[in-house]
């Protein structure tokens, strides 16, 4: 039996994400111990690195048991996978999670949007990072500087200089 004051550490997240790997998290799901113990964010961290290591296949089906056990059921939780995905540059998967979100009763945060959002600029998908704030702006949610900052770099870094200036001048009025 594991306790949980000594689990987990750095290491045995890594056994476990190369036991995943390696043979499938079907191993980890018989482990009821181990079920008992894996808080949200140890989850969190463990299918990051199954993700980084390029295992999809297998994160996929980690993130599908978590869902299932219905162990992520909070809007942060689904905004930090959001995040995972954006990072890994995996904005389709990341809109399918944004749309579960909603389908499961769950707000979207200014967090989950202006992540995104962010996403899109990133992998050059400008024109849905702005359809994404125009939803934002339509639903009137959110309106802060960190937004609109994220959009203004998106924009930039994609030479997208005349959306990005149309974007200052409608702040400046307001809109």
């Amino acid at each position: 039996m594991v306790s949980k004051s000594n689990f987990p550490n750095l290491h045995i997240f890594n056994v476990l994400a190369d036991i995943c790997c390696k043979e499938g998290c079907e191993k980890l799901d018989r482990n009821d111990d181990l079920k008992e113990i894996l808080n949200l964010t140890q989850f969190l961290y463990l299918w990051m690195v199954i993700a980084c290591k390029g295992k999809w296949n297998v994160a996929e089906k980690f993130l599908e048991q978590m869902l299932s056990k219905g162990s992520i059921v909070h809007a942060y939780s689904y905004s930090r996978l959001i995040n995972g995905y954006c990072k890994l540059r995996r904005i389709d998967e990341a809109l399918m999670l944004l749309e579960e979100m909603s389908s499961s009763s769950l707000v979207p945060n200014i967090v989950t949007y202006t992540t995104l959002m962010d996403g899109f600029c990133k992998v050059g998908r400008t024109e849905d990072a702005q359809k994404l704030f125009a939803q934002v702006q339509a639903c009137s949610q959110f309106s802060n500087v960190q937004i609109y900052a994220v959009l203004l770099d998106g924009l930039c870094k994609n030479q997208q200089f005349p959306e990005a200036i149309k974007l200052l001048k409608d702040m400046e009025i307001g809109k």
